[in-house]
């Protein structure tokens, strides 16, 4: 689709400034695969600058310098990253010829080097694949150096491509949650596991309010700290707030929680 075309719509659809959180960059495809990406984000930066903007890729085009490039005029990027090893990456991904996963290795730890804005790295989880002790310690090792504000896991929640991929369960990603510490990780599966009972939020607000005396702390801090998931910690917050015992505040594109 050509720029102009994409522009011309997005144009129609921003004139009477809507709510949006984001104005996102995915679709059926691989964003990065159109060369004109950078001209249609470009124009959004310049024309309605109030708008955050956001890009959904595989990750596989990060070695371009030209893809980082327009990747990095992004707000928020959320790359995926499935597995190190070549062999869990082969099955899973089944990529093209000559593409492997040093390659897409190599390219987001060149992008996370270059890029100033937020970045939150998803995983699809497919258990029998990705889910060993070997390669959760390899794609930790990895993580470590990009340093994500968030690794999001995910796994099969429709009918797959591949009949023999199945779904990971609540407790296997709350696991590779565990394995993954102290990234700060998200299940955004929609196989979640329940809500807090009271019982467990009154214990979470045990953890959370002397972590907050001590110093301000964003939802990522609290998340490492309290080994649980953001998922779990908004709601306390929220609750938090409404009773007045925490309050936000701004600071450089973040949301600081305190006392």
């Amino acid at each position: 689709m050509p720029a102009r075309s994409l522009i011309s719509e997005l144009d129609r659809f921003l004139e009477n400034r809507p709510h949006l959180d984001y104005i996102t960059f995915a679709g059926s495809g691989e964003p990065t695969l159109n060369s004109a990406m950078g001209t249609v984000v470009r124009h959004l930066k310049e024309h309605y600058p109030h708008y955050r903007t956001a890009l959904l890729t595989n990750s596989t085009l990060f070695g371009l310098p030209e893809v980082r490039q327009d990747a990095s005029l992004f707000n928020l990027v959320l790359p995926s990253l499935d597995a190190v090893s070549e062999k869990a990456f082969s099955r899973l991904n089944r990529p093209a010829r000559g593409l492997g996963a040093h390659d897409i290795v190599e390219g987001l730890l060149a992008f996370a080097r270059e890029y100033t804005g937020t970045m939150w790295v998803e995983i699809f989880i497919a258990p029998g694949i990705n889910d060993t002790d070997a390669e959760i310690s390899l794609l930790k090792d990895v993580l470590k150096t990009i340093a994500p504000a968030r690794v999001q896991l995910n796994s099969l929640d429709r009918p797959g491509a591949c009949p023999s991929i199945k779904p990971a369960t609540p407790q296997l990603l709350a696991d590779i949650g565990t394995r993954l510490y102290p990234l700060p990780v998200e299940i955004v599966s929609r196989a979640q596991p329940p809500t807090l009972t009271e019982a467990a939020a009154t214990d979470l607000e045990g953890k959370i309010l002397p972590l907050l005396k001590r110093r301000p702390c964003t939802l990522e801090d609290l998340a490492v700290s309290c080994r649980c998931e953001i998922r779990q910690l908004r709601s306390v917050l929220k609750h938090l707030l409404k009773q007045g015992r925490i309050q936000e505040t701004e600071l450089s594109g973040k949301t600081f929680y305190r006392c």
